[in-house]
């Protein structure tokens, strides 16, 4: 009789260290989602493991977050990001205006 086939043992996953910059605001769902209580079984992917996670803002020049604004609003052709660009900007004191934009 052939000798049964010993499996390799499986090794543990390393520790998770996980640091990151986003410009995406962790809020409704993604919060929702970052802050599950439980463990949970969703579409095929287990989650037993806990994670402790820090978001904080990063403060930068004000310069630096129009210079940004203006980026997006010269290389949107979105119509639905124009008036949201608009009012960001206003925020900042700033009026966008570019030829193919209402």
């Amino acid at each position: 009789m052939p000798k049964k086939k010993q499996s390799k043992p499986t090794e543990p996953e390393p520790p998770l260290n996980l640091s990151f910059e986003t410009y995406w605001k962790i809020d409704g769902w993604r919060k929702n989602d970052m802050t599950k209580s439980e463990p949970d079984c969703y579409n095929g992917m287990v989650f037993v493991k806990r994670y402790r996670i820090t978001c904080q803002e990063i403060e930068e020049p004000k310069e630096v977050i129009v210079a940004r604004i203006q980026k997006l609003w010269n290389e949107t052709k979105n119509n639905h990001d124009w008036e949201p660009l608009k009012r960001v900007a206003a925020q900042y004191g700033v009026e966008l205006k570019h030829s193919y934009h209402a």
